[in-house]
Parts: C-alpha cells; structure tokens; sequence
C-alpha cells in the first residue's frame, strides 16, 4: 500500500488526570507532559566459540513521567509521596483524512518531586511534577498495544519479558 494512504495522526489536544477525585482533571492547566518512555536494556555475551559479542535483551527501564502546569493546583501538590497514586494522559489524534483516534495512558506510581519555579508579578506561572510510575498502559482506540509493571513488559499482546514466568512453573 502506498505510504499516503496511511493516516499521520498529529496529537490536537491533551490533558492529564491526577487522582481520582472530582477535581482530578487538569484540563486548561497541563501545558506539556512526558509520559514514561520504555526502553530494552542490552548487555552485550560473548560464549565459547563467538567472534564478537552479541548484545542480549536484560530487561528493561521505565523513565519517569513529567508534567508542567501553569497554576497551583493545592489538590495535586497534596500527592507528593502518596504511594499507588493515579495518573491519566489523555490525548485526542486527527489523522489527515480527518478521522480521530484517542490514546489513553493510565499510569501508577508516586508524585516524587514539585519544582514550584521561580515567582514573579505578572508573568504566567508555571511548575513541574515528577512521577515514578510502577504500571503503566497505553491504548488508542481501546486497543492495548503497551502494559508493564517490574515484572512483565507486554506489547500489543506479546510477551517480551515475563520475570515471573521461570518461578511460577516451579
């Protein structure tokens, strides 16, 4: 199929959910945020008989999550060090035939850290949180294309690293 007929999809609008109150959404006060970036960890094995050393899938890393809000919101800073808090990046994708698709990105974890910045009459304030997340889903259209947790990291249904596995059949 010729690339132009796949859609791009460009990211319109988003916003974040944290918590699971009624004042849980930050819509108009998220300005950016990173959701946790997954990235394979590689040690490079050289057994007997091997040329070269071949690199060899260890496990892997979850970043942290990152949002800047522009107002001081008193019911997210009352989060900082609560364990197994909710968090969801909520992002609405046009593609360029005009259909709209929805990603969702439910995180778990810890609000670790608030940068309050700097304060200045007159000028927009902005802030940041750090999130350690400890699960993590991401779908679009309700499909789920990544899960993990310290254990186990699936993509799109596929097992890549299941930890447990080896212990569970014992």
């Amino acid at each position: 199929m010729p690339l132009e007929h796949y859609p791009r999809n460009i990211i319109r609008n988003a916003t974040v959910y944290m918590g699971a109150g009624e004042n849980a959404s930050k819509i108009g006060q998220a300005k950016t945020m990173q959701t946790p970036n997954i990235a394979i960890e590689f040690e490079d094995a050289k057994n007997a008989g091997m040329n070269m050393p071949a690199p060899q899938a260890m496990g892997f890393t979850v970043e942290d999550a990152d949002i800047a809000m522009t107002a001081l919101d008193p019911d997210a800073i009352s989060m900082l060090g609560q364990p197994d808090q909710e968090y969801l990046f909520v992002a609405q994708m046009r593609s360029d035939n005009g259909a709209t698709q929805r990603a969702l990105y439910y995180v778990r974890g810890m609000l670790s850290e608030i940068d309050f910045d700097g304060w200045e009459a007159g000028k927009l304030h902005e802030h940041s949180y750090v999130i350690k997340p400890k699960y993590g889903k991401f779908t679009i259209d309700n499909r789920e294309l990544v899960e993990w947790d310290y254990f186990d990291l699936t993509i799109d249904g596929r097992k890549v690293f299941q930890s447990l596995a080896a212990l569970r059949e014992v």
